[in-house]
Formats: C-alpha cells, sequence, structure tokens
C-alpha cells in the first residue's frame, strides 16, 4: 500500500472558517488527515470539526494533540487520533525530575512530548 497527497491546506492564524476545509477533506476521502499545526484552541476546533463529522480518515497531529489542552477540551472527540513528537517525556529518573520541576515552575503538568 502507499499514499499519495491529495490536497496541502494552509491553515490561517486566527479565526478559522472551517467548512471550506471540511468540504475539501470530504470531496477527496482521505484515508489519513496530517495537521502540522500548533496553536492549541486551533487544533481543538479542528478537531471538533472532525470529530462532529464523523469523518473517517486516521487523524494525525505532528505534536500538537500532546498538549494536555487538546484532551482537556476534547473529551472523547479527541478519541481515536494520533501524533508523534521527536522529543518525548520519558518516565525514567530524568523524566521524574523534569516533569517535578515544570510542575513546580508552572503549576501544570507538561505534556508528553515537551
Amino acid at each position: 500500500m502507499h499514499w499519495t497527497v491529495t490536497d496541502v491546506v494552509q491553515v490561517p492564524i486566527g479565526e478559522v472558517d472551517w467548512s471550506e476545509i471540511l468540504r475539501r477533506i470530504e470531496q477527496t476521502q482521505p484515508d489519513v488527515i496530517m495537521v502540522n499545526h500548533f496553536v492549541p484552541d486551533v487544533l481543538v476546533s479542528l478537531q471538533r470539526v472532525i470529530a462532529q463529522a464523523r469523518v473517517q480518515a486516521l487523524t494525525y497531529y505532528v505534536y500538537g494533540a500532546s498538549m494536555p489542552h487538546f484532551r482537556d477540551a476534547l473529551g472523547a472527540d479527541a478519541d481515536g487520533v494520533i501524533w508523534s513528537t521527536v522529543t518525548g517525556l520519558y518516565e525514567d529518573p530524568l523524566g521524574r525530575d523534569f516533569r517535578a520541576r515544570y510542575r513546580k515552575r508552572f503549576g501544570t503538568d507538561a505534556g508528553w512530548s515537551q
């Protein structure tokens, strides 16, 4: 099996009208939607549109879905999403120490890719 890029959408910063993007997704019926965008509220609104439209494609986020805000804001609408990162937060002594220092400094948990 091989994949072909059928469409590339550049999402602007700020308010986004998702109807045109959703139309393009529905028109091309992709197997995978790859999202390379990093503004948390934009990612949340995009995923909400995808989930509510019941798009059948696998939705793959580079980094963005690892932020706790993504999961917290979407709840069940985040189910089935996959994500990746080139850096990760590990369950070793170094990772535990980093998480403790991060929480102490910022008052919240770090995401799993930070």
